[in-house]
């Protein structure tokens, strides 16, 4: 009897301590893989980052290979034009145009040279050149030697040339590598989405972030019933949390080193590109805001998911303006949707809508770009790139179509080869003052008496061209008139 009990005491006890795992075990499933057991403020920043990644870019392989043989060799572009503008049946404009372009850089120096033709006669060319910090065009129709500017003390030329406010505009420009603008490493990622996430949380009360479920959206014309987490803040809790982030910037000497790092290839000044002065820039930006009040609205950013998947997320602004955004991305394809609506209805307008898809291959790029506003002016853009550069042998289209319903209708189509050689390098120049006017080199008022040359050697040119291309309404008016 007594070993009897004892048995069925083992096989309770077993039994009792096996299901404790099992819960254990389902519990940590439960977590980890569902959204059951977790709060709403880390439902709300895990699908944001699951958001974010739908957002994300990838690198297009065949564009980088071509931007990298284009720093190694000389290129050519050969291709045509067709421009079409139609504003009803009788009063339509076609054009057919061919084009060639040459192309070198080497180091500081590079040379394009662009010929444009109609019935395979020249009809206007010019020619681009930059010498180190020099950058210059010319074209013998409208001044024999290049003008140009020297990319140093931009400032002093923008006040001779009469600009008021100079206070935003740059000593000095610097084309961006938007690759390694937006290129952050792995490393870096982790970092940036654990400290500030970190901050958010700390600095946001738990009871701004909610969950509802049943809301219904459309996604490329396909409805979902979605689950939304809401993260509310009003003005003041808004700039409170502002604040913080731009105080833990100020502290944080990796988050200042990337700043600082990405301020220089965009060529902004040393209050951006210096970690001291950027500290000191930071502390200015965090009085301002601690001495200003805060009454114009705050922030409500909406998340919607449908079985762990970001549907769209919505921000609402100061009630002054509504984003909707969503995207795809994976190696091949990349989808992103941006719809803008303002929330003031004395605005000039009261949405726009941005789609955009590229599709990714070895050998081909498809691109496609629309922009629609009010549901009135859509513009589409659509290239296509086929080949590889180690082929010597790239092939490309390309449309624009303008479609203002109230208006007129405008379409560009192009197709163009593109070739690598050496072809332009003999034509590479040295700028300076003895081939070059080089417009810092002027004083205001032979500024002002230049450019009023310029201004209408260039216009009598424009209006020469026109009529040589036939882009004329039949009531003898240029094709680029502003509609009544």
């Amino acid at each position: 009897m007594y070993n009897q009990r004892k048995k069925r005491m083992i096989t309770i006890a077993i039994s009792t301590v096996i299901t404790i795992i099992v819960l254990a075990l389902g519990g940590f499933y439960i977590y980890a893989k569902t959204d059951l057991l977790r709060a709403n403020d880390e439902l709300f920043f895990k699908y944001a980052n699951l958001g974010l990644q739908d957002l994300k870019i990838v690198e297009n392989k065949q564009l980088s290979a071509i931007e990298q043989l284009k720093e190694q060799k000389d290129y050519k572009i050969e291709g045509k034009i067709n421009y079409k503008k139609e504003k009803d049946n009788s009063n339509s404009v076609s054009v057919d145009t061919n084009f060639q372009m040459i192309a070198s850089k080497k180091n500081d120096f590079a040379y394009s040279k662009i010929n444009l033709l109609k019935d395979d006669q020249s009809i206007f060319n010019v020619d681009f050149a930059k010498s180190n910090n020099i950058y210059a065009f010319k074209s013998n129709e409208i001044a024999n030697a290049y003008i140009g500017i020297r990319n140093e003390n931009l400032k002093s030329l923008a006040a001779k040339l009469g600009i008021p406010d100079t206070s935003k505009i740059p000593d000095s420009l610097k084309v961006a590598n938007f690759s390694e603008l937006l290129n952050l490493s792995e490393d870096e990622k982790t970092y940036i989405k654990e400290t500030y996430v970190n901050v958010l949380q700390q600095n946001i009360d738990k009871s701004k972030f909610t969950k509802d479920s049943g809301y219904t959206e459309i996604r490329e014309g396909e409805s979902y019933t979605t689950t939304a987490y809401r993260l509310t803040l009003s003005s003041e809790e808004l700039k409170q949390v502002e604040i913080a982030v731009l105080k833990k910037i100020q502290q944080d000497d990796v988050t200042l080193e990337i700043i600082t790092r990405k301020a220089k290839i965009l060529g902004l000044d040393e209050k951006y590109t210096e970690v001291n002065s950027l500290k000191k820039e930071l502390q200015i930006q965090i009085l301002s805001m601690q001495n200003k009040s805060e009454n114009s609205g705050g922030i409500s950013i909406i998340i919607c998911v449908n079985r762990g998947k970001v549907i769209l997320t919505q921000i609402i602004y100061k009630n002054e303006i509504k984003f909707t955004i969503y995207g795809s991305a994976s190696e091949s394809l990349s989808k992103r949707y941006l719809l803008i609506e303002n929330l003031d209805v004395d605005a000039k307008y009261s949405k726009i809508e941005i789609n955009e898809q590229e599709k990714r291959e070895e050998s081909e790029s498809v691109y496609d770009f629309s922009v629609n506003v009010n549901d009135k002016a859509n513009t589409n853009i659509n290239l296509i790139i086929k080949g590889t550069p180690q082929d010597n042998n790239l092939n490309a289209t390309a449309s624009i179509k303008i479609d203002d319903k109230e208006s007129s209708k405008h379409v560009i189509e192009s197709s163009w080869k593109m070739s690598f050689g050496d072809m332009a390098s003999e034509n590479m120049i040295k700028l300076d003052t003895t081939n070059t006017g080089i417009l810092n080199n002027y004083n205001e008022e032979q500024l002002r008496v230049l450019m009023q040359a310029l201004e209408e050697r260039i216009g009598a040119i424009i209006s020469q061209k026109i009529q040589i291309l036939g882009m004329t309404n039949q009531d003898n008016t240029n094709a680029y008139d502003n509609e009544n």
